[in-house]
């Protein structure tokens, strides 16, 4: 999702999380990479170790059963197997919903080198996990990546990018209205943008 500055990117993504969280088949959790501190981003260990928190954090506060990233985390792995391990126990644990991961401001994981690269490119491993996965758990697993900057700027291996896989929107503004004119109606979001097949 490519946005410009306070087009409304953070808005939608929020939005799609609470529809996420009401849903009974989904579970959902959200990131904002700008609320993250400096140290989060000094490896790649702490930086998915991080994420990992959250997302076990998140799905605590949504969902009884909860996996401790203890439980999952080895140190003979690499960060990205431990984190793809981790997300695999979440799609098992919760093997009758969705996931979905929504991570904004994208744009300040972009300078941070190596943590950066990898996580960029962990999601794009898990994109096509989605292809040859015999029982179905990548497939439901969802991500959302908001963003301003033009990734290709940053990323130097496109094809370990995953912006240039799935849906692509860009969008252009969000507005409200009520429903018919009517101020006591609930409120409707326009959202105006182009959807592109592929980046």
């Amino acid at each position: 999702l490519k946005g410009h500055a306070k087009v409304g990117k953070s808005s939608l993504l929020l939005r799609l999380h609470r529809w996420g969280v009401d849903r009974s088949r989904s579970m959902s959790c959200y990131f904002n990479f700008h609320g993250f501190n400096k140290d989060h981003f000094k490896s790649t260990e702490t930086l998915l170790r991080a994420l990992a928190n959250e997302i076990a954090f998140e799905l605590e506060y949504q969902n009884d059963d909860c996996i401790s990233v203890e439980d999952v985390w080895q140190a003979r792995r690499t960060p990205q197997q431990n984190l793809t391990r981790f997300i695999e126990a979440v799609l098992d644990l919760v093997s009758n919903q969705e996931l979905q991961l929504l991570f904004d401001d994208a744009d300040a994981l972009f300078e941070h080198g190596t943590p950066s690269s990898d996580f960029f490119s962990l999601l794009r491993a898990w994109h096509e996990k989605r292809k040859s996965d015999v029982k179905g758990r990548w497939k439901r697993l969802d991500l959302v990546i908001a963003h301003a900057t033009d990734p290709s700027l940053w990323i130097k291996d496109l094809n370990q990018s995953p912006f240039n896989v799935g849906d692509a929107f860009k969008l252009q503004k969000v507005a409200g209205a009520y429903w018919r004119g009517d101020a006591k109606n609930p409120m409707l979001t326009r959202i105006y943008g182009t959807a592109f097949a592929k980046k």
